[in-house]
Order: structure tokens, then sequence, then C-alpha cells
């Protein structure tokens, strides 16, 4: 037991340092003008999207740090993908130059440096049993489509075969058990949306050529508080299509035509460390 325990935490250790290594040889390939010096860095996580800022001060004036980096970035093997934004591997670096000048007389820059998830490590977070939480209940049945780590809290996401109104209903009485108090609702609100991807699906489902299927997109809000500050928000969603010429009038009548199967989609920001403005 001792053994695989030891064994785990070298894996760890492992696979950290795997990826630092990883993370400073992209770094180590983004140039910067002779003169620069580094005025602070931050390191930020948004679930497997890692990203590194650092802050630099410069004598150039913006439009020649801008020029720099449309040369050395191209020679170190970064592609520009648009102003600013270039591509290496898995890596995307941001350069963003501030105009003004300081007390000193200099100008500030950043270049943002993030890792860019694989297909897999977002399939990944797809959970059919939902991790659990601690600041709130689970919607039962749900199944977990993701769960990120923010600087200031958590955003997770569900879908669930249940009504929109039987979430609502949900979330406004278990939210009570955890302390919180609601602060902000959106009641259910619906509008037609066109979707062409709803559209295709319909095709399949009504075996109908020629689809004029229009779809229902069923919105409301909750904003809960807690004494110590914590805020957390949760979305809930869901799109009814409706296949018949009923759609054609923008005015689907559920009793009289099939829907598709749909799912509500429920969506949670928690703020741990910020209130919501």
């Amino acid at each position: 037991m001792v053994f695989k325990l030891r064994a785990a935490s070298w894996s760890l250790i492992f696979t950290a340092c795997f990826f630092i290594t990883i993370l400073w040889a992209a770094e180590s390939t983004i140039p910067l003008p002779a003169d620069a010096l580094k005025v602070s860095e931050n390191t930020t996580n948004f679930g497997p999207i890692k990203s590194v800022t650092r802050i630099y001060q410069s004598s150039l004036t913006p439009a020649k740090v801008e020029s720099f980096y449309k040369k050395e970035m191209l020679r170190s093997g970064w592609t520009n993908r648009k102003e600013g934004v270039f591509i290496k591997n898995n890596y995307i670096v941001v350069i963003t130059v501030n105009p003004l000048k300081d007390k000193a007389g200099k100008i500030h820059f950043s270049n943002t440096i993030s890792n860019i998830p694989a297909k897999e490590e977002f399939l990944a977070l797809h959970k059919t049993k939902p991790d659990k939480l601690n600041f709130m209940p689970i919607y039962p049945g749900s199944v977990q489509v993701l769960l990120w780590d923010l600087p200031t809290g958590v955003t997770v996401s569900y879908e669930t075969k249940s009504s929109i109104k039987e979430v609502v209903f949900f979330y406004k009485s278990g939210m009570l058990d955890y302390g919180w108090s609601l602060d902000n609702e959106t009641p259910i609100k619906a509008g037609v949306i066109d979707c062409p991807g709803c559209r295709k699906a319909s095709r399949g489902v009504f075996n109908t050529a020629n689809s004029k299927a229009a779809s229902t997109k069923s919105t409301a809000s909750l904003i809960f508080r807690r004494k110590d500050g914590e805020s957390c928000t949760i979305t809930i969603s869901n799109i009814f299509i409706d296949p018949g010429d009923l759609a054609a009038r923008g005015k689907p009548d559920k009793d009289k035509s099939v829907s598709l199967p749909s799912k509500t989609t429920i969506s949670v920001t928690y703020n741990a460390y910020k209130r919501i403005k």
C-alpha cells in the first residue's frame, strides 16, 4: 500500500514536471525586445487550459513592439493567426501592447501563452455520474458535461431530460439547504430561434426531406448569494423543435406537434472570491 501511494505521488510529480518542461520549451521561443524588463507574472488555470501572462516594460514605441513581434515570432516558428495572436504546436500566444506611457516614459506590453487542450481532454470531463460539489446540490439523473476550476471559483454544466420548470423548482428549493438565498430571478422566457442544426436533426427523426422545423428556446436564470460574499448563477435552457407547418407561423403549438427528444442544459458559475456586479 505504501509503495502504491509513493508510486502515485511520483506519477503526479512526473506529470507536473513534464507539463512545466513542455510549457517552458514553448515559452523559451517567445522573443523579447533587447530592453524589455519584466514587471510581473501571473499564472491562471481555466479547467484544462493553463495560461501564463508576463508584463514587460520597454522604451520602444507601440508600433515598434508590434513590428518586432510580427517579424521575430515568425522567425521563431510561430504562425500569425491574426493581429497579435500566434500559434505553434499546441500553444497559443497573445501579444498585447498598452500605448500609454508610465511615469518613466516607457510603455508596457504583455505576452500570454496558453496550451490548447486536445479533444480527449474535453471528453474526459463528460461524466454520467457527476462529481459531488460542496456548495450546491446536483440535479438527480443529470449528466456532467464539464467542470472547470476558475481563478474565482468553478464553472460546471449539466444535461437532463427533465423540463425547464422542474429544474428551476429543484434549485429554488434545493439551494436553500446549502445556505443560499435567492437574490435575483429571470423567469422562464421562450422565443423562436433559427437553428440549422435542429432542422437537420428533425429531418432524421421525422423522415421529411424538406422539414421546416422551427426551434423555440426557453431560458431562465437564478442568482443566489451567501452572507460571506459568495455568489452562484444558474442558467437553465431548453430547445423545443416543432417539425410541422406550425413552425412557419413562428408559433409552435406543443399540443398539436411532436417534439424531438430534447435536453435541458444547466450552466453554473460559482464565484467564491468576488461578487457579481
